[in-house]
């Protein structure tokens, strides 16, 4: 291993000569800690555990790896500080020096010939990674000139330069500094050398318009002017900015809104409930990638934990034999629930004592939720919070008292009666309780747990598992998706001329809609270079799965997949290459729901509700005389209810604050989060349903008999069943013991008595 250049940690060996950026360094970790050592499975490498170390690297989510082995473990600690220690330092640098530093490693990423220069060429493939466009060949001639370009090659000067202007060439931020508000007014901006900010100007501009109460100290103004200085020659007791140096510092994290005092945790603030901090989460915590076909990954729980995340999410699934891990119904790899638990146990605590929150999405049948249970306890061992810190207390533990603790986050039963809740994880029995469902006309499954020689069940639906088609129907809540239009294609391009005359006819505004003449297809339509054109969404099969294309060599599960990737990267066809643009919105996209209805008074919407016996029945009505005003109806706790919607410009208003871009929306959201109490929506009130339950001569009772509370169930007795007066132990054989109170069924009396 060799010294440092610019930033760039370089390494030779027998394989050549690697490089590595210390500012792409996200973390140095001892150990044998990579899969690269286990390619020396058969002996030939003699590190051991106590020498290896390896460096994890890169711009990107999923980080390279360097694994390195050191002669001694006194070796390998020398190069993990030592190395620590510049990957710090360079975290810590100033901005003009990490600027100067990335400059050089673009410029030598581009230089063929290795120099401390580069061509106009090699400059002109650099600028799409710096995000510039040159408006014109004639403006990118005209900036190389203005930095003493000759013969078409520039210095690194002269690249830095151009950097400068290139970052700076607007003038409305300068253009602040020329009002009389300003704390001092900048002169001649057009030149860039023309104009200066003095010592006494920066540090008037600190204190009234940065607000920065340390720059009365003038020492400490004059220190950091210095660092943004180019030239060596200009760092006197009597500094002064140029306007690109001014710049440079206005952009620079050393103007950062952010204080850092604040990213030291003090522990004397850690001692409020745990209910009243933001905490650090993370969502599909083992995915690498995208939703729907990436890996899966214990070193996304490693890299997450490291950084200091305090909330990880395991998606549990069942597996052949034994829990897996991965985003259910989709493509991404599955690893194994117990290597995840491994890797959280060892790794949770290394970078902050707090606790750490295991939010589980639990998939799995009972006897691997026991062995979910069993693995938890065997791995964590007394780090797993099982019992309350505090049997007693009226609020959550605070941060402090639960520090080296992990906490599961799960569903668990409770029945909650008064002011307490029962915990029923420790039941006689459990299981699953299957009701009928008399407007779904199906068998709903409901968790149930014995406990106290009584039957409980969780009120509320559970979803036994996710539907794989809902990934599927994603677009039907996009503004662009217009579902089966009449006229379709004549409609489609109505809509999109309407729009582009509105909006200015930008190249790929498209929209999506059901095909005319293919059931399962669908058509995107787009306007191009004046017109709209249509092409057909094919949809196809493989292995159970259906997959959606435009081309016959790309695939995507479904169309919200499709539209989003050309949305991202451009559709090539023969003729031409486009990307999609805006959206062009479905016109009240709620006609086209079932449970809208457009003249429906208030008491013919309660009349249907109340045949209807279920809570979480809805629909939505426009509210007689009233244009833009709308009506929810739903039945709560046995009871009809309304709430207003009140249509604002182009969002809908539920009560005051609550806005949804459309009525379809806010009927999707509130099938999963609650409208009213415990309510969500649930069962659409269409027509077709009003008129079978009409059939029905009392509906009411049926809703009664569904929904009573347990302590009001008193079911007649059956035939030939008799309540034992007193308590029995059976003496005989062919006795049976039972207890006072007991039913017992198919008595019958003998004539004698």
């Amino acid at each position: 291993m060799v010294p440092l250049w610019s930033g760039i940690f370089i390494l030779k060996g027998a394989q050549g000569v690697l490089s590595v950026d210390l500012f792409e360094i996200r973390e140095i970790r001892p150990g044998r800690n990579s899969k690269d050592f286990e390619r020396f499975k058969d002996g030939r490498d003699k590190h051991n555990e106590n020498t290896c170390f390896t460096i994890f690297y890169g711009s990107q989510f999923v980080l390279s790896t360097l694994s390195l082995g050191a002669d001694s473990p006194e070796e390998a600690q020398k190069w993990l500080i030592g190395l620590e220690l510049l990957r710090e330092e360079t975290l810590a640098a100033p901005t003009p020096v990490l600027i100067e530093s990335w400059l050089r490693k673009q410029m030598y990423s581009v230089n063929q010939t290795k120099t401390n220069s580069l061509s106009v060429k090699e400059l002109k493939s650099l600028l799409p990674m710096l995000n510039y466009k040159a408006p014109s060949s004639r403006a990118l001639k005209d900036r190389l000139q203005e930095v003493g370009v000759k013969k078409d090659r520039l210095d690194f000067e002269q690249f830095h330069k151009f950097y400068n202007l290139m970052m700076f060439e607007q003038n409305e931020i300068l253009d602040e500094f020329k009002r009389e508000a300003c704390s001092f007014i900048l002169g001649n901006t057009d030149k860039q050398d023309a104009s200066a900010v003095l010592l006494h100007d920066f540090q008037r501009f600190l204190i009234y318009d940065q607000k920065e109460p340390w720059a009365n100290d003038l020492t400490q103004v004059r220190e950091l002017m210095t660092i943004f200085i180019d030239d060596t020659m200009r760092k006197t007791n009597d500094p002064e900015f140029t306007v690109s140096e001014f710049l440079s510092f206005l952009f620079s994290k050393e103007n950062s809104v952010w204080d850092e005092k604040f990213s030291e945790i003090n522990n004397l603030d850690m001692n409020n409930p745990l209910s009243h901090y933001w905490i650090s989460s993370s969502h599909n915590t083992y995915l690498t990638g995208d939703q729907i076909r990436s890996e899966s990954s214990t070193e996304a729980y490693v890299r997450c934990l490291r950084l200091g995340c305090r909330c990880v999410e395991l998606d549990c699934w069942e597996g052949p034999g034994e829990p897996i891990i991965y985003h259910g119904w989709t493509r991404t790899t599955k690893i194994k629930f117990e290597d995840v638990v491994k890797a959280i146990n060892e790794h949770a605590f290394v970078t902050t004592d707090f606790p750490v929150i295991l939010s589980i999405e639990e998939h799995c049948p009972i006897e691997q939720q026991r062995q979910m249970a069993r693995i938890f306890k065997e791995v964590f061992g007394d780090k797993l919070l099982s019992e309350p810190v505090e049997h007693m207390a009226e609020q959550l533990p605070s941060p402090t008292q639960l520090k080296g603790k992990i906490i599961l986050k799960h569903k668990k039963l409770n029945v909650e009666g008064g002011v307490t809740t029962r915990d029923f994880r420790r039941g006689q029995k459990q299981g699953d309780l299957e009701i009928w469902d008399p407007v779904d006309q199906r068998w709903n499954r409901h968790y149930c747990v014995i406990s106290d020689d009584k039957l409980y069940y969780a009120e509320e639906y559970e979803e036994e598992e996710e539907d794989p088609r809902k990934y599927q129907e994603l677009h039907c809540v996009e503004p662009w998706f217009h579902g089966r239009m009449k006229e379709g294609r004549l409609m489609a391009e109505q809509l999109i001329h309407d729009y582009c005359a509105e909006t200015g006819g930008q190249d790929g505004t498209f929209l999506v809609r059901q095909s005319d003449r293919y059931v399962h297809d669908f058509t995107l339509s787009f306007w191009r270079s004046g017109r709209v054109q249509h092409c057909r969404i094919r949809s196809g099969s493989e292995g159970g799965h259906t997959y959606f294309f435009l081309t016959s060599n790309l695939h995507f599960p479904s169309v919200f997949s499709l539209i989003q990737h050309y949305r991202e990267n451009p559709l090539r066809c023969q003729d031409f290459e486009l990307r999609l643009t805006e959206a062009v919105p479905s016109p009240d996209p709620h006609l086209q729901e079932r449970w809208f209805y457009s003249n429906l008074s208030r008491g013919q919407a309660e009349d249907y509700l109340l045949r209807i016996p279920r809570d979480g029945a809805f629909l939505i009505r426009q509210r007689e005389g009233e244009l833009d005003s709308y009506a929810i109806t739903f039945r709560g706790d046995g009871k009809v209810k309304h709430c207003r919607i009140q249509k604002d410009g182009n969002v809908y208003l539920l009560g005051t604050t609550t806005e949804f871009e459309s009525l379809v929306e806010l009927v999707n959201y509130f099938k999963k989060k609650p409208l009213y109490r415990k309510i969500k929506l649930r069962y659409p009130v269409t027509p077709e349903l009003v008129e079978r339950f009409s059939t029905n001569e009392n509906c009411s009772s049926i809703y009664m008999e569904t929904y009573v509370k347990p302590n009001e169930i008193e079911p007649s007795l059956p035939q030939n069943t008799v309540r034992a007066l007193y308590s029995y132990q059976a003496k005989r054989p062919d006795e049976l013991s039972f207890t006072k109170g007991a039913l017992i069924h198919n008595v019958s009396k003998e004539i004698d008595g």
